[in-house]
């Protein structure tokens, strides 16, 4: 549902959640995700699978601890923070 271009990437305004692409070598292959700006890649090279992550905006994921200074056993959900 989101406009492509010719050969098969995502027009630049498009909007999509998650992006995958995939590419084929001669030695193995590679896929790609993006979430936002956050991506992860895994390759796999003559039978060795390999992972990268990049993370651009580490306010995406939650954490649940307790908040400081609270006494109590009460847990939250928290932005991480740079």
């Amino acid at each position: 549902g989101y406009p492509v271009r010719a050969n098969g990437q995502p027009h630049h305004l498009a909007k999509p959640e998650l992006l995958t692409r995939v590419k084929l070598f001669y030695d193995g292959g590679r896929i790609r995700h993006w979430l936002g700006s956050n991506s992860v890649k895994m390759y796999n090279e003559q039978n060795v699978l390999r992972f990268e992550f990049t993370i651009n905006d580490p306010t995406k994921f939650k954490i649940y601890r307790a908040t400081e200074g609270n006494e109590s056993d009460e847990k939250k959900f928290l932005s991480v923070q740079m």
